[in-house]
């Protein structure tokens, strides 16, 4: 059979045409809003509608050129009226009585009048969707299910988020949710251990069954030979390769060393390399103080080695030589105004001629120097000590000179006292 259905864009009004050529025009919209009360209120109606919206698993629009509706999962999918009715199409009439019905004439020729209700007519769409808008209220169910973050605090005592997992039904009922339960239903016991004699692995499934891997098997023929060596003399990296072939990494230029080796000129690259470095050095300190030209500002004591020390100068004064220092000789103050006339500085002084000289001044060894200071301020001590002596001893005897004089005097005195009176 060839009939047609088309609907005018402007009226939305559907021609029906059938295999005779007759055309009946359906105004499906009037109709409805004409009699939408009867419609609305009839049994099997609401019935319909009922099922849809309790059963529904798709939601079907019409956008004004095709009928369009999302399926179960969530996809869209265009319905094809033509293809529709090509498929299914026979020969049937519809025809609008202008009275409120209309005669549906099926295959076999046998009519039905459909009776639009009379509580539809002239009624709006507002009362279809207040309609809609309660079925929906009566049938739908409210559910959620979020994650409640409420304050707690953690075994140290530090205060932390507690994430619970809560469901909300449709009574407003919040129903937390244990994940530990969750997890015991579904979870299953397995275990894998490691073997460092054996390298193997030992994997035990569910049923409790255990199945090796012997590593040494696993890694088979893709297995190389290499070897990554470090030279921590040379500061260097040593690597061989599956071709015993030798590739050595020189670390020295990577490794940022603020000393420098005076043999070198480079990073120092072993802790018994002769070092320097150009700039201040602080100990205890991490700025330099206001000290013009310091090059080290040390926040303690130093402690430095010596070959000998200068109590060597009392071993000589008292016992005439010394085990300390061979070479020593205490000497008195004549001998030491000779000496500082001849050479004009202190015996056992290192003279300024002897000092290596540098743009920055003169350079000396500090340790020999305090040595130096000490063993002459030891001398010093001495020489004082024998001059108190001497003077001590001048004393006495001046006292006695002072004594004897007196002596003399009270004798003249009482001499020219007896020459007087004759």
């Amino acid at each position: 059979t060839v009939t047609t259905i088309v609907q005018d864009a402007t009226s939305r009004v559907y021609t029906y045409e059938n295999e005779a050529g007759d055309k009946v025009e359906i105004n499906v919209i009037a109709d409805v809003t004409n009699k939408f009360e009867d419609i609305i209120n009839n049994t099997t109606v609401q019935n319909i509608l009922n099922e849809y919206l309790t059963k529904v698993e798709g939601n079907v629009t019409y956008d004004g050129d095709n009928f369009v509706y999302y399926d179960e999962n969530g996809d869209i999918q265009i319905i094809d009226i033509t293809e529709l009715v090509k498929a299914a199409e026979t020969t049937t009439t519809l025809v609008n009585n202008n009275d409120g019905t209309y005669t549906y004439t099926n295959e076999k020729a046998v009519s039905v009048t459909i009776d639009i209700p009379a509580s539809l007519v002239n009624n709006t769409n507002q009362d279809f969707n207040d309609y809609i808008t309660n079925l929906i209220e009566e049938k739908q169910t409210l559910t959620s299910l979020v994650d409640v973050v409420t304050p707690g605090f953690d075994q140290d005592g530090q205060e932390i988020d507690v994430h619970t997992l809560t469901y909300t039904d449709e009574k407003g009922i919040a129903n937390p949710i244990d994940i530990s339960v969750l997890v015991k239903g579904v979870e299953t016991l397995t275990t894998m251990t490691y073997d460092p004699v054996t390298h193997s692995l030992s994997y035990t499934n569910e049923l409790d069954i255990e199945t090796k891997f012997d590593l040494v098997d696993m890694v088979g023929d893709i297995e190389t030979l290499t070897k990554l060596e470090l030279d921590i003399d040379q500061k260097k990296l040593v690597y061989t390769d599956e071709n015993t072939v030798v590739h050595v990494l020189d670390l020295a230029p990577i490794i940022q060393e603020p000393w420098y080796s005076t043999t070198t000129n480079q990073g120092a690259i072993s802790n018994n390399d002769n070092i320097y470095t150009k700039g201040w050095v602080g100990i205890g300190y991490t700025t330099p103080s206001d000290v013009p030209d310091e090059k080290l500002r040390v926040n303690g004591s130093i402690t430095t080695v010596n070959s000998n020390y200068a109590d060597y100068v009392f071993e000589d004064y008292f016992d005439g030589f010394s085990e300390i220092k061979l070479d020593y000789k205490f000497k008195d103050l004549d001998s030491v105004e000779d000496f500082i006339k001849t050479n004009r500085h202190l015996p056992g002084i290192t003279p300024i001629h002897d000092l290596i000289k540098t743009d920055a001044g003169y350079a000396f060894n500090l340790s020999e120097l305090s040595i130096q200071l000490l063993e002459k301020t030891e001398e010093l001590y001495l020489h004082v000590i024998d001059q108190k002596n001497q003077i001590e001893q001048k004393d006495a005897q001046i006292q006695k000179l002072e004594e004897a004089n007196q002596a003399v005097q009270d004798r003249l005195t009482k001499l020219e006292s007896l020459l007087l009176n004759k």
